[in-house]
């Protein structure tokens, strides 16, 4: 997906947006204590959560994910 505008990377972020809201506000079945409609919300968010950075960094802004460490040996 490179070479997107930030209008564009801000259209799927408002797309984005509203699926999850439509999803969060929309009532679900639930078996055994397992919702299919949570797995696809959470999905969505991860999906938002997305185009939130990408939005951020072709804005300019710096994103910082979480510390990943490799390598590290035991003493």
């Amino acid at each position: 997906m490179a070479g997107l505008t930030l209008a564009q990377l801000e259209a799927n972020l408002a797309a984005a947006n509203a699926a999850y809201l439509v999803a969060l506000n929309s009532q679900s079945y639930s078996v055994a204590g397992r919702s299919k409609a949570n797995q696809e919300i959470e999905k969505m968010r991860i999906q938002v959560e997305y185009w939130e950075r990408r939005v951020a960094l072709a804005g300019g802004e710096t994103v910082r994910g979480p510390i990943k460490i490799k390598g590290i040996t035991p003493c």
